[in-house]
């Protein structure tokens, strides 16, 4: 029934066109290095927040077992705000690719929350992007790649966290406040809100699950899941390296 729900919400819902503001689609589909189309900032402007963001970078490059760089840009200078995703690696100290993420957003989450528990979801938002552009895990339709993130995120928050879900749910819900009704083939297309939200709270209750199981876990076993929850068939998942 989940699958067969997702499936008519995503045919019905995301067919439709509105003016709504939104994030704009985080898959950067350039061939040119990501800091050749943003401006490149040296840090957020908060010290303890830069610190924190290098920490996290590092449990996210363990859990999803991808190695990207990581920057910060001037968000205030385009018009979609939030973060990108790029399999064009900019060094090669980091080969998978690059995330740069938004540093006025960030700094909007941390007022919002007062803490930084809401940056890991969209960052790890990112990090499921590069997993997905080195193992090509969904087809070329937008709405299955930001549900596949999602999805993703969901799983690496309830690894990385010890917060109540009513927590985790109020800050998931700032994020994807507005939604996306942009036509379904359109890059920009992430999901509706309530689409966002399921794929973000199934990733979360499969890990737990596995983890009350005694099961280790990570971000390629969360693939997995994510792959069923979306109905996609196993032999999408092909390394191109």
């Amino acid at each position: 029934m989940k699958v067969i729900f997702l499936t008519l919400i995503m045919g019905i819902l995301c067919i439709m066109h509105t003016k709504a503001q939104h994030s704009g689609g985080c898959i950067s589909q350039e061939t040119s290095p990501i800091s050749k189309q943003i401006h490149v900032a040296k840090g957020t402007g908060n010290p303890q927040m830069d610190r924190w963001l290098d920490r996290e970078a590092t449990i996210l490059r363990g859990f999803f077992g991808v190695n990207p760089g990581l920057l910060l840009y001037n968000d205030s200078l385009v018009n979609n705000p939030g973060g990108y995703a790029s399999s064009v690696s900019e060094s090669a100290t980091y080969p998978d690719g690059t995330i740069a993420l938004g540093y006025n957003y960030l700094q909007n989450m941390y007022n919002y929350s007062g803490n930084f528990t809401m940056i890991p979801v969209v960052a790890a938002h990112e990090f499921a992007h590069i997993v997905d552009c080195t193992l090509k895990v969904t087809p070329a339709i937008p709405i299955y790649k930001e549900l596949y993130a999602d999805y993703m995120a969901g799983s690496f928050i309830a690894y990385s966290t010890n917060q109540s879900w009513i927590d985790i749910s109020r800050n998931f819900r700032w994020i994807v406040r507005i939604g996306d009704y942009a036509a379904i083939n359109d890059p920009d297309c992430h999901g509706t809100s309530l689409q966002r939200m399921a794929a973000f709270k199934s990733g979360y209750d499969w890990f737990k699950s596995q983890a009350q199981a005694g099961n280790k876990v990570l971000g390629k076993d969360a693939s997995g899941a994510a792959r069923g929850y979306l109905n996609l068939p196993e032999e999408k998942m092909v390394s191109n390296k």
